[in-house]
Formats: structure tokens, sequence, C-alpha cells
């Protein structure tokens, strides 16, 4: 339950807002709150109380009633992530919580783990948190950001360092935030378009994972530190981000005929606009925090010359700042990319510790270098996903352009010696655009979609996700549908592919036989070349195990074991 202050404060608040002087109105809304909570579903009778009171409410009343119910819900759902944050806390602060990154590497060290293998399990990790489309979260924007507010508003209430005329101020704010609350609307006027669910991921993005990336990195060097006394400056340098994101909002057009190859370039456009502005923002904080003189804090020669080469002042008295209106001015060039910006920040970073100990170098420089390690120019790597059954027309199609027809009649192996002559022959298929299906065009600009993107940032799309594989040629068919785009490419050297194909099974039968497709896949010449050529030397295959269409396939039980 949540902590009783924090609810008796926000739903006090929300009564007073509400009712006012209207007691037996603030009455009945209590007395249906607490039948609903303490009423026993399983004893006879259990909700006579509750139809009672809805029966004797006017319409009128009924409406004020579940716009009441609902605002007290979001309160009581922000009171319960206050009190688990209070709770945490006080955890902490009470010796660690048993789950947390301190605890662990804790108990690494008093196992007798070496620092370095500690520190190398870290270096390795790749967890990558996927934003779905169709999201779950149920909640509009606008509601998030009044719930945030009303937070921050009882934190600052609770904090025991307000005046009393702060205090007033505070508590006047607060009635204003959950008044506003209780007059917005819970549902949207009409129904989430892909732009809307790109916004809503861009929320948590530019929000609470902007945020919290850079953290996760700082708690586990602090850990480190604790453990081995190895500084945690040192740890933050040596590891990468921890965590990458990715995002199918905007990709997924499975059984979606609104994602287009259209809205997928804009919503790659949108993820990067919105990372790049969180950047400027993080520069213009650095510009007014690096004011050191070069009199007292001299930068490197290597920091010189590259304010020099770029045409700035390299005789400013502040050639810290000098260089940050430089990346600041690069960030607005297309031709900039991700790998340079962090190679940029780093330069800095290395004359900073050059001149000497500054905290600076540890502070919001360290976490925009983190940051620009884990969100590139991307934010978040969409994940492009479409069902084989479009792949397989799309290749129909294009074979019978080409001059080979009935590609959809033949077996499974005739399929692959198709498509492996195929993917042997560095020739296009001789097409115009105009002789093409339509579905055949709206696949082939998505991997151009994809292409063009990956020239501005790689990480913009790194996966293309097969939806009902069932055998090695889905896998392939989108290995010749990317040759098409100019992803694939069939060189004297061998093959060069610059996006993963990712098999996705989902049908019972599916999943039972995924082992051994698997194994097809990996002997398959055509494939085992596009994996040598995605991950040289170490062969990597991503795949994923659907559960949606497994639990309408082989009911719940069957899709959970």
């Amino acid at each position: 339950m949540p902590d009783i202050d924090v609810f008796q404060l926000l739903t006090s608040t929300l009564d007073a807002v509400v009712f006012g002087e209207h007691k037996a109105a603030r009455d009945r809304a209590h007395e249906l709150a607490a039948l609903c909570r303490d009423t026993d579903p399983d004893t006879p009778d259990a909700w006579d109380g509750v139809r009672s009171v809805l029966a004797s409410s006017s319409d009128a009343e009924l409406h004020h009633l579940v716009r009441y119910l609902t605002a007290r819900f979001h309160l009581l759902n922000k009171s319960e992530q206050l009190t688990i944050a209070r709770i945490n806390r006080e955890r902490a602060l009470a010796g660690g919580r048993p789950e947390s990154i301190a605890v662990a590497v804790g108990s690494m060290h008093d196992d007798g783990l070496p620092p370095e293998a500690v520190l190398d399990a870290f270096r390795r990790a790749d967890i990558q948190p996927t934003f779905t489309a169709h999201p779950t979260e149920a909640r509009r924007q606008t509601v998030l950001y009044k719930q945030q507010e009303i937070a921050q508003l009882y934190r600052e209430l609770t904090s025991g360092t307000l005046s009393p005329s702060e205090d007033r101020e505070a508590r006047e704010q607060l009635a204003s935030c959950v008044q506003m609350l209780m007059l917005t609307d819970d549902v949207r006027q009409r129904r989430l378009r892909v732009p809307d669910e790109v916004r809503n991921g861009l929320y948590f993005l530019s929000s609470t994972v902007w945020e919290t990336t850079p953290r996760l990195v700082r708690d586990v060097a602090a850990a480190v530190e604790d453990a081995y006394g190895i500084p945690s400056a040192e740890t933050v340098r040596g590891l990468g981000p921890l965590v990458r994101f990715r995002s199918w909002i905007g990709g997924d057009r499975d059984g979606n005929p609104n994602v287009t190859a259209e809205v997928t370039a804009q919503t790659i456009a949108t993820l990067r606009d919105a990372v790049l502005r969180r950047y400027r923002g993080a520069i213009e904080a650095l510009w007014h925090e690096l004011s050191a003189s070069d009199s007292r804090l001299p930068a490197c020669a290597e920091l010189i010359d590259a304010v020099r080469s770029a045409g700035a002042d390299a005789d400013s008295a502040e050639p810290y700042r000098a260089w940050l209106r430089v990346i600041q001015a690069r960030l607005s060039d297309d031709t900039y990319t991700a790998a340079r910006f962090l190679d940029d920040l780093q330069l800095l970073d290395r004359s900073l510790r050059g001149a000497g100990p500054v905290r600076a170098a540890d502070g919001s420089l360290r976490d925009l270098i983190i940051r620009a390690r884990a969100f590139g120019f991307s934010f978040a790597t969409i994940d492009i996903r479409q069902h084989s059954g479009v792949h397989e027309s799309a290749v129909a199609d294009l074979l019978a352009r080409g001059g080979t027809r009935g590609y959809a009649d033949l077996g499974e192996s005739d399929r692959m010696r198709v498509l492996a002559d195929e993917l042997a022959n560095p020739r296009l298929i001789p097409t115009g655009p105009d002789e093409l299906e339509d579905q055949t065009r709206e696949v082939l600009d998505v991997l151009r979609v994809v292409r063009e993107a990956r020239e501005k940032d790689p990480a913009a799309v790194s996966s293309y996700i097969i939806s009902m594989t069932h055998d090695v040629s889905d896998l392939l068919e989108v290995l010749v549908l990317m040759k098409q785009a100019g992803l694939l490419r069939v060189t004297p050297g061998g093959c060069v592919s610059d996006v993963d194909v990712v098999p996705l099974f989902e049908t019972v039968d599916d999943l039972e036989r995924a082992p051994g497709l698997l194994r097809e896949m990996f002997s398959n010449e055509p494939y085992r070349n596009h994996l040598e050529a995605r991950s040289p030397g170490e062969p990597f295959q991503e795949v994923m195990l659907g559960y949606s269409d497994s639990n309408k396939d082989g009911g719940f039980l069957m899709a959970n074991t």
C-alpha cells in the first residue's frame, strides 16, 4: 500500500478541489471508494452496497463520481511510486538494497572474483530494452506530465525546507495541478496514430531514459570502487553504456497498413531531431559550466589544433568554450556523425584530465559521453518487422518481372535453389518501379529508407524481423529484397550485408521446429555468408520467440511452457 501521508495529502487536495463545501457529495464518493476496496467478491451479494450507491445517484452525479474516482486512481498510482522511491531510499541509507548493483558487486568480491572479471562482465553487457508498438501505456502524455508535476510538488512539501509562504504557495500549486488533472480528458478524442505512439515513446526516452542511463553506469563504477578500490572515473571510461535502446514504433508494419515507408522515415527523423535537441541543450549547459581560462587551465595542443582546424578562434582565452561552440555548430550539420560527436567529446575530456584533477570531467561531461555512446544520433534503434508472407509475394513479383515465374508454387528445396542463385549473382533483378505491384514497391521503399537512414547513422536501423518465420527460404527472401534495395551486395571479395535478419518463431509448430530450422540456417551457404559479413569471426544470430500468436495457437499454458 502507498505511504498513507502521501495518499492523504493528494486525496485531501483532490477533495477540496472537487467538492469544496459539498460534504454529502464527498461522503458519497468516499463511501463508494471504500465499498469497492473492502468488498469480498466471493461473498454472496458482494456488490449490493455498490449497486445501491450507484442506483441512488443521478446521471450527473455518476458522471462526477467517475471523473473523481479516475483522478483518485491516478493519484493512487503516483502515491505508490513515491512510496516505493521512499522505501528504496531508506533501504539504501540503512545499508543497501538486496537487489542493488552495489550489493551484487560486493557479493562478487566476497566470493573471490577478481576485479578484471567483474569489469569484463560489465564491458560485455549489451542490454537492449525495446519499446513495442501499440504501447500498453494508456495514459495520455498530458496526464503523465501532470502526475510528474504533482510528484515534484509533493517532494517539495515534504522536504521540511519550505518557509510558511513557500509551503502555502506549493499547496496552491498542488491544488491547481490536481484540479487541472480532474478537468483533463483521460481518453484521447481520436485513435492513437503512429506519430502519437512515437511521441509517447519520446516522452520516456527524453525524460526517464535520458536521466537514468548515465546513472546506471555511475552506480556500477561506484560499486566497483567500494568493493575493489578502483577509482570510479577510471571504471566509467572503460565501460560501455551498459544499455542501448530499441523501438518497434514506426517500424512494425506486420498487420498495420498505417506504418508505411514514409512513416518509418519520419519516425527515424523525429528520433534523430529529438536526441540532437537534447545534445544541444547539454552542450549549452557545458558551455556555461566550463568557463576556465587558458591561463588557469591550459588546453592541450591537440584541442588547440582542433579548434584552429575548425576555423574557430584558437587564441581564445577560453579554449574549452571555443571547442564547445565548434561542437554546437557541427550538431546542425547533416554530415556530422555520432562517432565524430563522441570523438569530439572525448577530446574535451582528454584535455581536461591532462590539465589536472578537474572535477568537471567527472560530472556533466562524463554523463554526456555515456549518453553519446548509448543513444548515438538515433536515440533508439528502429527495428523493422514484416510478415513472411509479404516477403514471399514481393520476391515472387520481382522474380516474375525478371523472367522467373511460378516462385510461389515451388517447394522449399526449389525455392532455396532459386534464391541461392539470385544471392550469388551481383546484378539486380531488372525491373522498373512502375512495373511492380504496390506491395512490392512498398517493401523495397522501406528497405531503401533503411539504407538512407544508415548512411547518416548505422545505428538508426540494425535489425529486420521476420514474423511468422516457417522455413529457411523466409530468411533468404529478405536477403534477396535487401540486395535489390542496396542493403546487401555481392562483391568479388564476398558478401557485404548491412542489416541483421531476425527470425521470429510464433506458432507452436514453429517453436518446436526452431532448433532444427536454426541448424538448417547456419548450414545454408548464402545465409552463412550473410552472417559472416555481419559479424566476422564470431557469427552472431538474434532469434525472437513470440508469445502472442503462440498463445492464440496453443493456448495460454502451452505458450508459457
